[in-house]
């Protein structure tokens, strides 16, 4: 199932992403097994998909990965989904789920250690999240609070 993480096929891309979405909501062992076989940064990349699909599922499997261990945070943090976060939690942000999970991995990460939540404020994350809470409908809102 790992390898198939490199597939072109969009749809084997999204099933294989949504496969570990499911197995991350089982217990702390699922998590160690796909954290030690992944790629975090290919699925971060996914993020950048042109299939929102992709972009959903990878979004999903990185928010499971963020409410696990502080160490497995910290190497969603560095797999490079920052950038794209920054792009995506804003107020009338096109895609509205996207937002949601976006919002919940970022609640995920808040509730870390304090050097999670200066990244958060350092890339201007929490304004924006602040900005959606002011702005978004209350489904969306929920998943930052």
């Amino acid at each position: 199932m790992w390898a198939t993480l490199h597939v072109n096929d969009t749809e084997i891309g999204v099933q294989v992403l949504w496969a570990f979405s499911h197995i991350l909501d089982w217990d702390k062992e699922a998590m160690d097994l796909v954290m030690e076989n992944a790629t975090l940064q290919t699925i971060s990349h996914r993020l950048s998909h042109p299939s929102t699909d992709m972009r959903r599922a990878a979004l999903r499997v990185l928010g499971n990965i963020c409410s696990g261990p502080v160490d497995y945070v910290e190497k969603v943090l560095a797999s490079g989904c920052i950038p794209t976060l920054q792009a995506w939690v804003r107020p009338h942000f096109e895609d509205q789920e996207l937002l949601k999970e976006a919002c919940w991995l970022l609640s995920n990460v808040a509730v870390g250690p304090t050097e999670h939540i200066q990244l958060l404020i350092d890339a201007g994350l929490v304004k924006q999240l602040v900005d959606v809470c002011s702005d978004c409908p209350a489904r969306i809102v929920a998943c930052i609070c």
